[in-house]
């Protein structure tokens, strides 16, 4: 009893002591900005690298036979305008054309720890003609607004990927972040894996194409055409499979560690 006592005198003298303490303030985060273009005229079919450590990339196609980038230039922190407009000079941005190649890199490379603090919101216009595009990215997100024909190659960290439409090929690695395939059609040897994260996609297939799609922590979600041609090779917790099993090469593959499959007809 005298133990019980003691314990609610020193719980009362923390509790008390907790509410004798001031208030802390914490001076909200403002936002420094700083906005520009650029526009190249290139040779078709486009070439594309986009190599990004922190930032939103989206991306559309027009007529013009141009590759045109609109950078805004993102800081936060709780220091006073002027020093935050200094920091946008710490985004570091290059751009090189040799002939239908074009390659983009930036890279923040100030003192603000924070990736939420430190972004490039970066839209990028690119002709009809494309050959291939490849992107490299630390943390953010890609979207591709419009239809694709070509070969995309996308290396990210953590990102989340949204693809509109592809005709192509497709080779996705991504560590943590979902990935969507609205529509299209896979064309030659492709692959999607991602290591945490959920993936999407509704495609037809050309013939005898081999496709992969593997996540180790995440659900698989594929709609495939009712008349589908390939065997199909899964590996994990089947939620739902509208395919009998076919005596086919097995041409698709899909995998999930710790998550369902659900394979859908449209």
């Amino acid at each position: 009893m005298k133990f019980l006592k003691s314990l609610t005198v020193i719980v009362s003298c923390i509790v008390l002591s907790g509410c004798s303490q001031p208030a802390v303030y914490t001076k909200p985060k403002i936002e420094s900005t700083a906005y520009s273009e650029k526009v190249i005229k290139v040779d078709q079919p486009l070439d594309l690298e986009l190599v990004c450590d922190y930032g939103n990339i989206e991306m559309y196609s027009w007529d013009k036979p141009e590759v045109k980038f609109e950078m805004k230039k993102r800081v936060r922190g709780t220091q006073e305008r002027v020093q935050l407009d200094e920091k946008l000079k710490d985004f570091k941005i290059d751009t090189k054309q040799a002939g239908a190649k074009v390659t983009f890199t930036a890279e923040y490379t100030g003192s603000i720890k924070s990736s939420e603090d430190k972004l490039l919101d970066l839209r990028v216009y690119i002709p009809k003609q494309v050959k291939g595009i490849s992107q490299k990215m630390e943390k953010g997100y890609i979207k591709f607004q419009d239809d694709l024909r070509c070969l995309l190659n996308i290396e990210a960290k953590t990102a989340q990927v949204d693809i509109n439409r592809i005709d192509g090929a497709v080779k996705l690695n991504v560590g943590t972040g979902n990935v969507k395939i609205g529509s299209g059609r896979i064309k030659a040897d492709s692959e999607i894996v991602v290591n945490l994260g959920n993936i999407y996609a509704k495609c037809q297939y050309d013939n005898k194409v081999k496709c992969r799609y593997e996540t180790s922590t995440g659900n698989v979600e594929l709609f495939l055409p009712s008349d589908f041609q390939n065997g199909i090779d899964y590996m994990g917790t089947i939620e739902v499979n509208e395919f009998p099993a076919m005596k086919r090469d097995k041409n698709l593959t899909v995998k999930s560690g710790v998550g369902n499959i659900s394979l859908r007809k449209f």
